[in-house]
């Protein structure tokens, strides 16, 4: 990658990107071959207005994944990003669905993280996503009880269809346990109320 874009997306200098473009239309071109792109960049620091200008250009970056197989989308769910994550999802809301390294997609990355108004925008952009399991086979509210992330579960509950999706509520792990064995087991009264 340009080390001039590299700078700009850091910065998430506008002016520099737009400078850059004028100069080379094709400067984005050959970001894609790079593990790291200037979107992932402006992902991961929220340079929004950035995104917003490489998204016009090149869509097709959103779909990029990096050297730990996280997209634009897995960062920006990471850090809690809500607007980007908003952009992003108007370019692919099937990238929802993409797993890193670690088997999690946006999803399970914005809950564990507790970025409980991400899972909603998530949710309500990708529904099925609520149903992907992680490499280990948890379902998202198994993820969430073991990792202590009661008020994303309470999100979680809140988001398919209020709490009364019960084939939703009763998903199992591998060792056949609902979220409620669970919640049991770890003594996490907190769920258990919920």
């Amino acid at each position: 990658m340009d080390a001039r874009l590299h700078e700009a997306a850091l910065m998430g200098d506008v002016d520099s990107l737009s400078t850059l473009l004028e100069g080379n239309a094709n400067i984005l071109d050959g970001a894609a071959d790079f593990a790291e792109t200037p979107l992932h960049i402006a992902a991961l620091f929220d340079h929004v207005e950035f995104a917003k200008i490489i998204l016009r250009r090149k869509p097709e970056l959103t779909r990029v994944l990096d050297s730990e197989r996280s997209s634009p989308l897995h960062l920006a769910s990471a850090e809690g990003h809500v607007e980007m994550v908003k952009e992003l999802l108007k370019i692919d809301p099937d990238m929802c669905l993409v797993r890193d390294k670690d088997g999690r997609i946006p999803l399970h990355v914005a809950a564990l993280n507790g970025h409980e108004d991400l899972v909603k925008v998530l949710v309500d952009k990708k529904r099925t996503a609520t149903r992907v399991l992680t490499r280990q086979r948890e379902p998202i509210l198994h993820l969430c009880v073991n990792h202590n992330r009661f008020d994303s579960v309470k999100w979680l509950l809140d988001c398919v269809e209020d709490g009364k999706d019960n084939e939703f509520v009763k998903m199992k792990d591998d060792e056949r346990n609902t979220i409620l064995h669970l919640a049991v087991a770890k003594k996490h009264i907190k769920v258990m109320m919920v």
